[in-house]
């Protein structure tokens, strides 16, 4: 039982995060083309086209997942910074530190900030989901029972002070909180980031596209961890079919496991 949810889990977490890129990247067409109408299929498919971008990275550049790792790690990091700078110094209008560390708001309608907060929380725990993902590469790791978990408390540590420091940023920076909740692009964040660069169409989809094209690779790594975890399922017999997607060639990625992701599946999963 415990196999099963995880690895439906984590198939979850593929379908979940290929659905936020699509959505963000149909947001930045929402921005940049105000007579475009947002429509849910259209998120659909941009779901799929992230998928199949995640496969392409997957099977035939592979063998260039660990460079194309590392080098997403210094634009994660470079890219705090990148968005940053401009906004804090170019934003109209600064929130207070009262504003920031005191005022709590309830905009959602559920009369109790305290049920309001902890049903907020769960958008920020989604962020800590693919935590454990260098687990299902240890068996394509060297060193793995010093690097894995170093890698684990070091992602988490890393990302907590930078995510940290984003959130507090953005609260100073927020402008009109109104205008952002209700913004066509259905990401608050992008109407910040709008806001924050004078209204400048071109400025926000410069700084969202920093945002999305880690969304994309975050997509790229999720569907890496997940294959390995659902071929070593199938390799201990765990899953139908373990036959075929547990055979795998010799230094080559589980691509049986792969082409399971842009299935209809996953489009069961999203809904």
């Amino acid at each position: 039982m415990t196999g099963w949810q995880s690895t439906i889990a984590w198939q979850a977490t593929v379908a979940s995060s290929s659905l936020l890129s699509g959505t963000v990247l149909q947001g930045m067409l929402v921005l940049a083309y105000p007579s475009y109408t947002f429509k849910s299929w259209h998120g659909t498919l941009l779901l799929y086209a992230v998928l199949a971008v995640a496969l392409i990275f997957n099977t035939f550049l592979g063998k260039y997942l660990s460079f194309i790792e590392s080098a997403i790690l210094v634009i994660h990091i470079v890219g705090i910074f990148a968005i940053i700078i401009p906004i804090a110094y170019l934003a109209p209008q600064k929130s207070s530190a009262h504003d920031v560390f005191v005022l709590f708001l309830d905009t959602g309608g559920y009369n109790n900030k305290g049920l309001a907060f902890f049903i907020g929380i769960i958008a920020t725990v989604f962020a800590f989901a693919g935590a454990d993902g260098a687990v299902h590469m240890c068996e394509e790791i060297q060193n793995a029972s010093t690097i894995v978990p170093w890698a684990m408390v070091g992602s988490i540590a890393v990302n907590g002070i930078l995510g940290f420091a984003m959130i507090i940023f953005l609260l100073f920076v927020l402008g009109d909180i109104e205008k952002a909740l209700e913004s066509p692009t259905k990401y608050p964040f992008i109407e910040i980031f709008y806001q924050g660069v004078r209204n400048s169409t071109g400025g926000a989809i410069a700084l969202v596209s920093l945002i999305e094209v880690l969304l994309i690779f975050c997509c790229i790594s999720l569907m890496a961890a997940s294959s390995r975890m659902m071929w070593a399922f199938a390799r201990d017999k765990g899953l139908p079919g373990w036959q075929y997607l547990s055979r795998v060639r010799f230094s080559t990625p589980p691509a049986n496991c792969l082409l399971l992701f842009p299935s209809p599946f996953h489009l069961e999963l999203q809904k």
